[in-house]
């Protein structure tokens, strides 16, 4: 997947979502996870890839800019998924959930179910607390 050709793609719809992801592996004829992992590679912005696959976390895929630890554990009892990917949105959540202790954070993700695969993809996105509004913020 050559990244020109990705950015190209990415100039049509800048915001990071799994029906974005959906539709660029179709594009790219390539898994969601293949591309999600490519885009985190990419990403201008603090973005990680968490997979769980049986329950079981996966080392994470992050962007240059994402600097936190994401300790290994189980997917989140406080978080929730779908199975609809045209249905996933960016949800606020606590730091604190995903092991992050640092308050002057806010971390917001979006997870969904890969039933087939036995997997819950999740994007997660951090800003410093002062952010306010997320639907202004670019993702590449």
């Amino acid at each position: 997947m050559p990244a020109d050709k990705i950015q190209i793609a990415l100039s049509e719809n800048k915001k990071l979502s799994w029906q974005t992801i959906s539709n660029m592996a179709e594009t790219f004829n390539v898994s969601i996870e293949a591309m999600a992992r490519r885009l985190m590679r990419l990403s201008k912005e603090p973005h990680c890839l968490i997979i769980h696959k049986d329950n079981e976390m996966w080392f994470p895929a992050k962007s240059e800019l994402f600097k936190l630890f994401i300790a290994k554990q189980k997917f989140p009892d406080d978080l929730d998924y779908t199975d609809d990917i045209s249905a996933s949105q960016l949800i606020e959540c606590s730091p604190e959930i995903w092991g992050i202790l640092r308050k002057n954070y806010r971390l917001f993700y979006s997870s969904i179910n890969i039933q087939s695969y036995h997997k819950i993809m999740t994007l997660l996105l951090v800003k410093d607390a002062n952010s306010q509004n997320i639907s202004n913020w670019s993702s590449f």
